[in-house]
């Protein structure tokens, strides 16, 4: 609750301080949030450096959340999900610092990985237990519900009553939000991996100990999953991409694939989804489109395991018609053609 407190006394003198020297992305310029000490954490996620990169996805994203939820004639509630280690978990404690400089604050219920608690409009903050604790706040509409599904398996509330404007960041395991889509009006944003500029830019911005080559070395692994490529220890982060392929092949990417980047349930979801890419549409909409590896190299280390061509070639004409795999399959094909030529 300590730390709770702290962010939230900290959040009254933070403020979003435009990167000025940035490069405009999507028509606006990042920011940052910088934590007034190192006594003060964020809320949620792994990050420990003390400036918070606030994407213009960030900044979209919150804009279009709070229109969908301010609609009157629905009671919508808002999903995130998107790819691991791309700041979903980051966004919520952006999504905090907005309400809270907001002219008419809301009060906020916080289900958060060990802490269930309320912050109410006046900034004080109180503990609970979670599904007993603040019934008459979650069932006022004008109540803002935050939940981190990203670490909890269990998802959010779902109880009969519950109105207020509930904005849920989770990994993509549908039995996280399953019963929370079939008991609410749901509208889903999925998060968008970094640019090589944005990372760039975050490098500069939050995490300068971390070399450019350095950078360009994992970002080589990873792609544009920021949390591998700058708020990770180096040997970390290899050591994490060596893991996750061990427990992916060729044949299990297609079939997440299909799904749309998606498993089923928690016990399905594993170390081999970290390197899997959800793409959203170039519009800023945030809605999903294409699914693939997370990079080239993770598609080269996946073929690297398969040894005979015939199952290569089937494994493109099984999955030719799905629409979501395109991007995939065109990875697989091109690395598949150049060995074949090298052979």
């Amino acid at each position: 609750m300590v730390k709770v407190e702290q962010f939230v006394k900290a959040v009254k003198t933070m403020y979003e301080k435009t990167v000025e020297t940035a490069e405009m992305i999507d028509g606006r310029k990042p920011s940052v949030l910088r934590l007034p000490s190192n006594d003060v954490s964020w809320l949620t996620g792994q990050d420990t450096s003390t400036v918070l990169f606030v994407r213009p996805a960030y900044q979209y994203m919150y804009i279009l959340l709070r229109d969908v939820l301010a609609y009157s004639d629905v009671d919508y509630q808002v999903i995130v999900s998107g790819s691991c280690g791309i700041g979903k978990r980051a966004f919520l404690n952006y999504v905090v610092f907005r309400l809270r400089h907001e002219s008419n604050p809301p009060a906020i219920v916080l289900d958060l990985e060990g802490f269930f608690g309320l912050i109410n409009v006046d900034g004080t903050v109180e503990q609970g237990v979670r599904a007993y604790s603040f019934r008459t706040a979650l069932m006022d509409r004008n109540t803002v519900y935050i939940c981190d599904a990203v670490s909890m398996e269990s998802g959010p509330l779902c109880e009969e009553g519950i109105r207020a404007k509930t904005i849920v960041a989770t990994q993509p395991v549908r039995e996280r939000t399953k019963k929370f889509q079939s008991m609410y009006e749901c509208v889903s944003f999925t998060m968008p991996v970094w640019s090589e500029q944005e990372l760039e830019q975050c490098r500069l911005a939050c995490y300068p100990h971390v070399t450019k080559p350095i950078m360009e070395a994992l970002t080589q692994l990873w792609g544009g999953f920021v949390r591998w490529v700058l708020a990770e220890a180096t040997t970390t982060s290899r050591s994490q991409f060596a893991k996750s392929l061990e427990q992916l092949t060729l044949e299990k990417t297609g079939e997440i694939v299909t799904k749309a980047g998606f498993v089923e349930t928690n016990e399905a979801f594993d170390d081999g989804h970290y390197l899997i890419r959800l793409d959203v549409d170039p519009n800023n909409t945030f809605q999903a489109s294409t699914t693939t590896l997370c990079s080239e190299v993770a598609c080269s280390r996946l073929l690297d395991d398969v040894h005979n061509k015939d199952d290569v070639v089937a494994f493109l004409k099984k999955h030719r018609e799905v629409y979501n795999a395109r991007y995939l399959l065109d990875m697989v094909q091109k690395q598949f053609l150049t060995r074949m030529v090298i052979i």
